[in-house]
């Protein structure tokens, strides 16, 4: 799989944060209407996709389904139910030394989002972060494994036939991309890997501060009968502030 370049990537960043500053993600009612679009894309591509699982895994449909498909279109819907209370003010109460004032929380999305995911559930792994990315108000870039590279270029496609790369972007390639992607400024990062690679995502999340959340893929003695252990899905660590779970 050819790698996408370095200058891509950095012109894919500068037109995200660009599209983020204009304020159009912060629209409740656009969100809705994205995350909508993404549970009609999902469903138009299932075939290809658990085509692709099989090609890559040796997934059966139905295991592709279970596993994967089902789990991200049940996540959409969770969203699409709950978005509007989710991004509701919530009144909280207001100390006495404060009066006459009056406290609320309000929820507001981070800027562009970097996610990276393993080769194991690529598709769950991959996309169910975007749907919360797009319901909290977020860009965001996805960087698939190339151990998969059928889902990968299934995944990109769907995603460039769904929205604009201005607003969700799919980049390819090997660990010199991850390098340069990581090299980028993020507002959030969301990785899901060894505790080797987990060690350089929070190590560059660091230097900027960026919020990171780090799901640790299990070892062989967190076995499950759909997978034989190879199960991210149910981690044995993560890693996260908490404002972001």
């Amino acid at each position: 799989m050819e790698n996408t370049s370095i200058e891509r990537i950095k012109e894919i960043r500068e037109r995200q944060e660009r599209f983020f500053r204009s304020g159009a993600t912060l629209d409740v009612k656009w969100r809705l209407e994205r995350l909508r679009a993404f549970e009609a894309a999902v469903r138009k591509w299932e075939k290809p996709l658990c085509e692709a699982l099989w090609t890559d895994l040796h997934k059966s449909y139905e295991e592709a389904y279970l596993t994967e498909v089902s789990i991200l279109l049940g996540e959409i819907r969770s969203h699409i139910h709950n978005i509007r209370k989710w991004s509701r003010p919530q009144r909280k109460p207001t100390p006495l030394k404060m009066f006459p004032s009056s406290s609320r929380i309000i929820s507001e999305p981070l800027g562009t989002a970097l996610i990276i995911s393993p080769w194991n559930y690529p598709v769950q792994l991959l996309l169910t972060p975007l749907v919360g990315a797009i319901s909290s108000g977020c860009t965001a870039v996805l960087k698939p494994s190339p151990y998969v590279p059928n889902v990968s270029k299934v995944t990109q496609r769907m995603i460039e036939d769904t929205f604009s790369d201005e607003y969700v972007a799919v980049v390819q390639g090997n660990r010199e991309v991850n390098t340069a992607l990581l090299e980028e400024r993020w507002d959030l990062i969301f990785f899901t890997g060894s505790p080797a690679l987990g060690r350089l995502v929070m190590g560059a999340a660091a230097k900027n501060l960026t919020p990171a959340s780090w799901t640790r893929t299990p070892t062989s003695r967190w076995r499950r009968s759909v997978s034989l252990g190879a199960r991210a899905s149910t981690p044995d660590r993560r890693a996260s502030r908490r404002t972001i779970l």
